[in-house]
């Protein structure tokens, strides 16, 4: 499993979590989606992508917050695995 979060306060918070329960499948990542994944994970890694509360940015003025785009969505698809 991989976790990639923006905020700070919640990456530590989930690491505390994963390393309370002793998992040792998760890898958790502290950086922008948008970057991480087209510069880290090549060719079709993933088997699911989940995405939890994604764009809390209504108005357009705030649309470069917002991490679902046409061209993300395309890196995103590009990264799943076929059938995924």
């Amino acid at each position: 499993f991989v976790g990639i979060e923006l905020n700070g306060f919640r990456c530590k918070k989930l690491a505390r979590r994963v390393d309370r329960r002793e998992l040792t499948n998760v890898l958790l990542i502290k950086g922008n989606a948008r970057v991480v994944v087209p510069r880290y994970f090549v060719g079709a890694t993933f088997e699911r992508i989940y995405i939890l509360f994604p764009d809390p940015w209504p108005k357009e003025r705030h649309a470069f917050h917002r991490l679902l785009s046409i061209e993300f969505l395309g890196v995103l698809a590009d990264r799943l695995k076929p059938g995924g």
